[in-house]
């Protein structure tokens, strides 16, 4: 039997991570995707992504601290229906980022 990857839903996003071994420097891998189903226009989801990674490299500190030795397969995955502010989004990522690592120091 397969467990699932642990995930949540901090609106605007859905976060799915996966803890695993990579090469030794590297601490994280992000794959940040929107949706071409709501996003029809390839600037809207291109505007998205850089949002959310923008968002994502600013707070990314919070999440490498807490990864000591183990590093992580993080997705990210856009689902609001309008583009929304790059605060909101921040503010989105921040508390997920410290969900996340949260979940991982319980394990």
């Amino acid at each position: 039997m397969q467990r699932s990857n642990p995930s949540f839903l901090n609106f605007p996003c859905i976060f799915v991570w996966h803890v695993v071994a990579l090469p030794p420097p590297i601490k994280a891998q992000v794959l940040i995707s929107v949706s071409k189903k709501k996003y029809k226009r390839a600037v809207d989801r291109n505007l998205v992504k850089r949002l959310v990674r923008e968002a994502y490299r600013l707070n990314k500190h919070l999440i490498y601290d807490a990864l000591e030795a183990k590093q992580i397969l993080l997705h990210i995955n856009y689902i609001a229906p309008k583009i929304l502010s790059f605060q909101a989004i921040e503010l989105a990522m921040i508390s997920a980022l410290k969900k996340i690592v949260d979940e991982i120091n319980k394990a």
